[in-house]
C-alpha cells in the first residue's frame, strides 16, 4: 500500500464514520465474499486477520501525525502572533519528533507493503 493509498483509506473511512482498520476489513471481506460467492476459506480468513492486525498500527501512526500537525499549527500561530520563532530548543525538539515519526511511518508502511505482497501471493 502506498502513502496515497493510505490517505485514501483514511479519507474513505472517515466519510464512512469508521476506523481505518474496520473500513479496510469491511472492504476486504466484501471483496472476498464476492470472490468466493459468500464463502470465506480458512486462508482468506487468516489473510483478513493479518490485514486488520497490520492496519491497527497504521491508524495509531495517523493519530500521531495529526498530533504533530497540531503542534506545527501552534508554532505557526506563535510566529503570527509574536513575529518570531519559538526558542531554538523547542524547534529542535519538534524537528526530532517529526524525524522519528517519519521513520516509524516509513517502516510501518514498508512492513504493510511486504505483508500485502505476501498475501497477494497466497490468495
Amino acid at each position: 500500500m502506498t502513502a496515497v493509498d493510505g490517505e485514501r483509506l483514511m479519507t474513505l473511512a472517515a466519510v464512512a464514520g469508521m476506523s481505518e482498520g474496520a473500513y479496510a476489513a469491511q472492504i476486504i471481506e466484501e471483496h472476498l465474499r464476492a470472490r468466493w460467492r459468500g464463502e470465506l476459506t480458512a486462508e482468506a480468513r487468516r489473510a483478513l486477520g493479518i490485514v486488520v492486525e497490520r492496519a491497527t498500527p497504521v491508524a495509531g501512526l495517523g493519530q500521531e501525525v495529526a498530533a504533530v500537525g497540531r503542534l506545527l499549527n501552534q508554532i505557526t500561530r506563535h510566529v503570527n502572533s509574536h513575529g518570531q520563532l519559538p526558542p531554538g530548543s523547542a524547534l529542535a525538539r519538534v524537528a526530532r519528533e517529526v524525524e522519528v515519526l517519519a521513520m516509524r511511518v516509513t517502516d510501518t508502511l514498508t512492513e504493510l507493503d511486504a505483508a500485502a505482497a505476501a498475501l497477494r501471493g497466497r490468495l
